[in-house]
Formats: C-alpha cells, structure tokens, sequence
C-alpha cells in the first residue's frame, strides 16, 4: 500500500474469487482502475485518510472474469487497513455503504468488461444515495403529471381552428 509519486495509493490486486493471483502491485496488471472518493466520506469511517476527497486508490484485476464486487471488496479492504496502527477509530467500511460510479452507477455484478471500463478509468466512491435517487424520481414522475394534466386542460381554453368539412 504504497503511495506512487503522483499519491496513488496501490491497493493490491482483485480477483475472481477474491484471490490476487501471482500479482501483488495493481500496476503489474494488464487491467487496473483507479478509485477516486468523490466526496468526503469520513463520517462513515472518522479519520480515514483514504476517505478524504481525492483520495485514489489503485486496483488491479487479475483477470477479465473478476467482477466489479472483488474490486469494491478489495477497495474497503484496503481502506478499512489504512487504519491499523493509526490509533484511529476502526468503523468497517462495506461496499454496502459506497456507491460506485462512472458515468453511471456501476453493479458489482458486472466485469470491467461489461461495464467498458478501460485500464486507468477513474471509477469515483460517494456515500449511497439510494433514497435521494428514489425522491428524484418521485418528483420527476410528478413533475410529469401536473405538466400533463396542464397540457390536456390547456387544450380545452384555446379554440378550435381546424376548418370544418
């Protein structure tokens, strides 16, 4: 877990099964992504120095296989040892408590692969945000409703001016 000169952290390499293979260094591999906090996240795990915004994380995959949820695991794991020997309180950071997104938010379902990602994709963490997601949508869906239902009473205030016959 060695910081790069550009203050990358090497958070190892992620696996299919959560092994690391014969590679020990992210940049060993043919395919690693950065991860990048989008925002401070330090409520979640107080004095985290990896939980600060910017703060990059490098992750290798060991193969093509590896889906996106070894690489969050191994992400938490390297943050959550960031800690040890620190003296600083020790909350487990879970990928169940981040987010992770690029372009669009990503499922731990899916491999590098699947969701185009390409080697040095930066990949940004945020706190879930699944009920500010679910009340967007609400306002939205409501949004459209009154726009209809002002649209369809609108069209009986103006005049018919189509020609009859």
């Amino acid at each position: 877990e060695n910081a790069d000169g550009d203050g990358v952290i090497d958070g190892g390499v992620a696996g299919p099964d959560g092994s690391t293979g014969d590679k020990r260094r992210s940049s060993e591999c043919d395919l690693f992504l950065l991860i990048e906090c989008a925002e401070s996240l330090q409520t979640i795990s107080p004095g985290n120095p990896l939980l600060k915004k910017t703060a990059t994380v490098s992750i290798g995959l060991s193969d093509k296989n590896t889906t996106l949820s070894s690489v969050f695991s191994r992400y938490c794991k390297v943050v959550n040892a960031s800690c040890i020997g620190r003296g600083l309180d020790r909350s487990e950071v879970q990928p169940s408590d981040l987010e992770f997104f690029h372009c669009c938010l990503l499922s731990g379902s899916n491999t590098a692969e699947a969701s185009a990602l390409m080697k040095n994709d930066r990949i940004k963490v945020r706190r879930v945000r699944t009920d500010e997601r679910e009340a967007e949508a609400e306002r939205v869906s409501e949004q459209r409703r009154s726009d209809r239902d002002y649209f369809s009473q609108l069209r009986f205030l103006l005049p018919d001016l189509s020609p009859v016959g």
